[in-house]
């Protein structure tokens, strides 16, 4: 008659079946999260109208500041 040996599964291959699954798990449940908070995020960006103020004498005084400034060369030597 026919038999069929029954195989044995190495230790290694349990092992990595045990871990890969909670981590397949956990992928999935990253990524659904990250998703749906940039599906949140776009629906309120659509829903919200933003009139950004500006104050331009600030914008040039920090401007100029920033560019008039003396820059300080440091001898490594």
């Amino acid at each position: 008659m026919l038999t069929i040996k029954s195989a044995k599964i190495d230790k290694y291959y349990l092992i990595l079946l045990l871990i890969l699954i909670p981590l397949g798990g956990l992928t999935i449940f990253a990524f659904n999260r990250i998703f749906s908070s940039f599906a949140t995020a776009y629906e309120l960006a659509l829903t919200t109208k933003v009139n950004p103020k500006v104050d331009e004498v600030k914008l040039e005084e920090t401007y100029s500041w920033v560019f008039s400034s003396k820059v300080i060369k440091v001898n490594l030597r």
